[in-house]
């Protein structure tokens, strides 16, 4: 009895979990859509500006300059990577101002559950994040990559790294131009490193209070905070 009661449990549990990953492919079709619809109306003519901000945290300015079925195109003036045109897909946008628009789905910093753990895996390398741990730990470095086992985080040098089990990580926030709040805090994470076995090289800062902490951390250095996964 026992043992069938474990497995219904875990059927139930999987069941939850599809249905809520079903939940979030829909909500993301109907975002992309209404950025399409927004997209779709403008005056090419004109040359809208737009300002974005993608799911992977990189942020994209200029003009729109042309519309597609599943994308646009901003033209930037000298970019500094070289890189005079690009395409934006619809379902890549979390935030966008244009034309006197602004659209966000950015989720409220606090919600209980958000995304899935493969959105991690999209995310632009050497993006400052925020993770915090289920025992209520947190610290924050630069994106290094993920897999299903663990989030790694790089240091001031890209042989300084730490990986974080996926199994001990409950939040993950992007802070988009957050790099001097970073860079400024780097000394005092050198103690919350040591306890997760981190180098000492590692960028990483202690946040005694958690989720607010972080979000206030941002505030402060007047960068944004965007929840990208919470369980």
């Amino acid at each position: 009895m026992k043992e069938k009661r474990i497995i219904f449990t875990a059927g139930v549990l999987l069941a939850l979990a599809a249905s809520v990953c079903h939940a979030q492919d829909v909500e993301r079709e109907q975002q992309a859509e209404q950025v399409k619809s927004s997209v779709t109306r403008l005056r090419l003519k004109d040359r809208p500006s737009v300002a974005v901000i993608r799911r992977d945290l990189s942020r994209v300015s200029g003009n729109v300059t042309g519309v597609g079925e599943e994308d646009f195109i901003v033209t930037r003036k000298g970019p500094p990577d070289g890189a005079k045109h690009v395409t934006v897909r619809y379902q890549d946008v979390l935030e966008m101002s244009v034309g006197g628009i602004r659209i966000s789905f950015a989720p409220y910093p606090q919600s209980p559950v958000h995304g899935r753990w493969d959105d991690l895996k999209t995310l632009r390398h050497n993006t400052y994040i925020g993770v915090v741990l289920k025992n209520g730990k947190d610290m924050y470095g630069r994106f290094a990559g993920a897999d299903e086992k663990k989030l790694t985080l790089l240091g001031q040098t890209n042989d300084a790294v730490l990986a974080i089990p996926s199994d001990i990580i409950a939040r993950v926030f992007g802070y988009s131009d957050g790099k001097n709040g970073v860079k400024e805090n780097t000394r005092k994470g050198l103690k919350a490193g040591s306890e997760v076995g981190a180098p000492e090289a590692l960028i990483v800062a202690p946040v005694a209070v958690g989720v607010g902490a972080l979000i206030g951390l941002g505030q402060q250095k007047q960068a944004k905070i965007l929840l990208v996964f919470a369980r």
